[in-house]
């Protein structure tokens, strides 16, 4: 049982990994962020393993193989819940979320490509083997301007990273594009004009169909260091800290008490956790997976555990249940 005040340091193991997407993206360094942050709040030297998606991790992190992991909240929808290509892994908890990710299709800033719906029958990045959320946002962007994949030309890569460099070196004309990642930062630097980030289709219903849970938020011009040049609808979409089931209790509970304590440290440590994370934004009342038990007794013994996060909370285990 985990002790109330504290976990006991012998407890705690040696090492442990944080599973993310590859290097030179957000969040690859993100994760580095919190292995610093934590590995010197504990007695555990935290760090991060990158992969090219999270279809590679979390089926690690759902075996007991790596401790913890960053995604997003479409994939923990769709692995908790074994919505198709995910096939179910339901030994995968919150711990918390931790920040925002803004995203929409982008071009060369010199490109005559205004709208999404000006790209029909261009080239454009796609099958993101390796990066299924990359996949799936990019169907539900082309959506909500009425179109589909068969509308392109379909040219494969593996993951968000790989599409964006596909685009610097004039392979296709448009790809899916977060704000944040450094390598969309190298491609505002290397392509002619810079990035220009699309606005949003106006069929929101269809591109929920994609993506359930994301919204779209306007961002004012300048956002994302100035790369944004006007008032831009961007998807939005939270991205968590989760862990698997076998991690222990005992480093669930130390680590959300760690990023709890010092959450400005992670807020110097990251620029992208600086507008979210806080202790009213960790416990939140409609995420789609389970918090980790630890992580809920952690909240309570903060007194942050509200009535809501627990309802879902109940709901989502129930439904989880009602599957087996």
């Amino acid at each position: 049982m985990i002790a109330h005040a504290a976990v006991a340091q012998d407890k705690l193991p040696r090492a442990a990994s944080i599973g993310t997407n590859p290097q030179g993206s957000l969040f690859y360094s993100v994760g580095s962020a919190f292995a610093k942050v934590l590995s010197g709040a504990l007695p555990t030297n935290v760090n991060v393993r990158p992969f090219t998606g999270p279809t590679l991790f979390i089926p690690m992190l759902n075996g007991g193989e790596i401790a913890f992991g960053l995604n997003n909240l479409v994939d923990a929808h769709m692995y908790y819940n074994g919505v198709k290509p995910w096939r179910p892994f339901t030994g995968v908890r919150l711990v918390t979320p931790v920040f925002r990710l803004y995203s929409t299709m982008i071009v060369p800033g010199n490109s005559d490509i205004k709208t999404i719906a000006d790209a029909k029958g261009k080239r454009i990045a796609a099958d993101f083997r390796a990066h299924l959320i990359s996949r799936f946002s990019s169907q539900a962007l082309l959506a909500s301007a009425g179109l589909t994949f068969k509308d392109f030309r379909q040219v494969p890569v593996a993951s968000h990273s790989h599409g964006v460099r596909a685009l610097m070196e004039g392979r296709v004309d448009i790809a899916y594009g977060a704000v944040g990642p450094p390598v969309v930062r190298e491609a505002n630097a290397a392509l002619p004009g810079g990035v220009r980030f699309l606005p949003v289709g106006g069929n929101h219903d269809a591109m929920q169909e994609s993506l359930p849970g994301v919204g779209v938020e306007k961002v004012r011009a300048g956002f994302f260091r100035g790369i944004i040049k006007e008032p831009t609808d961007l998807v939005t979409n939270d991205v968590y800290f989760v862990a698997g089931l076998k991690t222990s209790d005992e480093l669930v509970y130390a680590t959300t008490k760690a990023i709890w304590e010092k959450i400005a440290d992670l807020k110097k440590a990251h620029r992208a956790l600086r507008a979210k994370l806080s202790h009213e934004w960790m416990v939140q009342s409609a995420v789609t997976i389970p918090y980790h038990r630890a992580a809920v007794r952690f909240f309570k013994e903060q007194g942050a555990w509200s009535d809501a996060a627990a309802k879902n909370h109940r709901a989502l285990l129930a439904k989880q249940n009602q599957s087996n």
